[in-house]
């Protein structure tokens, strides 16, 4: 019974197109704190010209804040592991969270606490039980020193890093709303994976040069690659199991930017 409750609320119902277009994706927001950083990228032979074109960048990365629907809490992580099969058979996410010595299966995000409520209540009027899981991070500001080009590949890198978790979101959206062929979402994510790709390589190219400051957003970019590049090798699979994959993966980088936003922080 709690499942077809489940089912009922993320399945191909009203519900489910308005649980789809309204609350899956995070809300990306600039409210929280901001840490910046002093960073200086030299060039790896400066020429006489490329020393006098160096100028200064501020790039910003935002806040993050993401509201979870948190199914259940488990000691042992095979428990944990059973709840999260079970939910994604049914389109859900069934993201496993550890935290510290407990595991937390969660079925997707929403981009607001009232939207989040007003999910949790229907679930309640069904008999399930749930629990709210926040998902945030402050915001970072890079103020760089570099030649135009640069600061130019730079910028354009963590812009890609800033909206990753949307562009996911709006991917998982768009495959439940449109009722999309796996083919057709595996088409979106090979878009996404190679822009993932060659920002990948940006970062990772200043962060040799450069010091450690840009490694946990190559780190960031580098593992998101590999996850898209896993998911877009999986044509062949169900609808249903693709779209609970599509939720893990937005879900994966909700907690991957917080991840690495946190590291930057305390570094």
């Amino acid at each position: 019974v709690v499942f077809l409750v489940i089912a009922y609320l993320i399945g191909a119902s009203k519900f489910g197109t308005w649980l789809a277009t309204k609350v899956v994706a995070p809300m990306i927001r600039g409210s929280s704190p901001t840490i910046t950083f002093e960073l200086v990228i030299p060039s790896a032979s400066p020429t006489a010209e490329q020393a006098q074109d160096v100028d200064t960048l501020v790039i910003s990365l935002p806040a993050i804040h993401c509201y979870a629907i948190q199914m259940g809490v488990f000691e042992k992580k095979e428990n944990a592991q059973a709840q999260s099969d079970s939910l994604k058979k049914l389109g859900a996410a069934g993201y496993i969270l550890s935290d510290e010595d407990m595991y937390r299966v969660l079925a997707a995000g929403y981009p607001d606490e009232s939207s989040m409520e007003k999910v949790r209540a229907q679930l309640q009027g069904e008999g399930l039980d749930s629990r709210t899981y926040e998902i945030s991070a402050n915001g970072l500001r890079l103020r760089v020193k570099g030649t135009e080009e640069q600061l130019e590949r730079l910028e354009a890198a963590l812009a890609f890093a800033a909206a990753l978790p949307g562009q996911l979101s709006q991917a998982a959206i768009a495959f439940d709303r449109d009722t999309q062929s796996t083919a057709s979402g595996v088409s979106v994510l090979k878009g996404i994976r190679d822009n993932c790709d060659v920002h990948a390589l940006t970062v990772g190219e200043l962060t040799d040069s450069a010091d450690t400051t840009l490694r946990p957003i190559a780190d960031y970019l580098r593992d998101m690659y590999n996850l898209l590049a896993d998911l877009c090798a999986d044509g062949d699979a169900e609808t249903v199991v693709f779209s609970a994959a599509l939720k893990h993966l937005y879900l994966d980088a909700v907690y991957g930017y917080q991840c690495m936003a946190n590291v930057m922080e305390n570094a």
